[in-house]
């Protein structure tokens, strides 16, 4: 789920320019970005939200979404290291805007 709050929102549009390209160095059409959030690639979804009528994304959910795709590929043990790092960087964040 994208945090409002603390992830930094972009819109679904905008995908494609913080990404690196994709086949033969073209950039990812924005319609391939809507199927990755609507459809989803292999049962993964990126994760959207509506922010006043306007499909948006975070960069940490565009992270999660290929951090999933790169452990259904690579497995079990890798997706556990991954989420745990994760998991200890929100909470670094969350510490941080606390003053902590």
């Amino acid at each position: 789920m994208i945090d409002l709050l603390t992830e930094q929102v972009i819109a679904l549009n905008d995908v494609p320019d913080h990404i690196p390209p994709l086949r033969g160095g073209k950039p990812v059409h924005p319609g391939t970005v809507y199927l990755w959030a609507s459809r989803g690639r292999g049962g993964i979804k990126l994760e959207r939200a509506y922010l006043g009528g306007q499909l948006v994304t975070s960069l940490e959910a565009i992270q999660r979404f290929m951090e999933r795709l790169t452990a259904r590929a690579d497995g079990p043990a890798v997706a556990a290291a991954q989420d745990q790092a994760r998991r200890a960087a929100k909470a670094r964040k969350r510490l941080a805007a606390y003053g902590i």
